[in-house]
């Protein structure tokens, strides 16, 4: 996997990880404020960025495939985890400083938007973040597979076979002593 195409990957699921946020926020926490009228735009952001890196991913894993090499990006499960949440955060904290001020507000302090219920992104942003950490470290081990496969020849058409010891091979090959045949034969009359 090559950083370019990690970094595409990891913000389109970053992305679509702070609008779930938000919107299970919104749903544990109901607000009488209604300023949403953008977030179709989110959405509609959120599916091209999540389309660019599943077509991304397909692409890394054809290479790896192919070629049975993988770029070594090395991002292990906690440090994707912790920079999710911190992604999913920073966005659903400047997405609530936005909201604030389309309502006319100002900013009087930094944690303003985890006033009012906006507390309980912290727990739901940990959460989908190790969910979406888990995506991304799956994504990297298939591709690992992948090119490890096709090292080993079993995608470039080069299939190993076995062979059986000669006493596991059959000398007789008639249907009814393979057991092939389907049914007895029949009765004599």
């Amino acid at each position: 996997m090559r950083r370019r195409d990690l970094i595409v990957r990891a913000a389109g699921v970053v992305l679509t990880g702070e609008l779930i946020v938000h919107q299970l926020r919104y749903l544990i926490v109901p607000s009488s404020q209604d300023v949403h009228g953008y977030l179709p735009l989110l959405g509609i952001a959120s599916v091209v960025a999540l389309a660019a890196g599943a077509g991304q991913l397909a692409g890394t894993l054809e290479h790896a495939r192919r070629t049975g090499r993988h770029d070594r990006v090395e991002l292990g499960f906690l440090r994707a985890w912790g920079m999710a949440a911190v992604g999913i955060l920073v966005l659903f904290w400047v997405q609530e400083a936005f909201e604030a001020l389309l309502l006319g507000a100002t900013l009087a302090a930094p944690l303003a938007p985890l006033a009012g219920g906006g507390w309980v992104a912290v727990p739901l942003a940990l959460a989908l973040a190790a969910v979406l950490a888990l995506a991304l470290t799956g994504a990297r081990a298939v591709v690992r597979a992948a090119a490890m496969r096709a090292r080993d020849g079993v995608e470039r058409g080069r299939v190993r076979r076995r062979r059986l010891p000669a006493a596991a091979t059959l000398t007789c090959f008639s249907p009814l002593a393979l057991n092939l045949a389907g049914r007895a034969p029949p009765h004599a009359a």
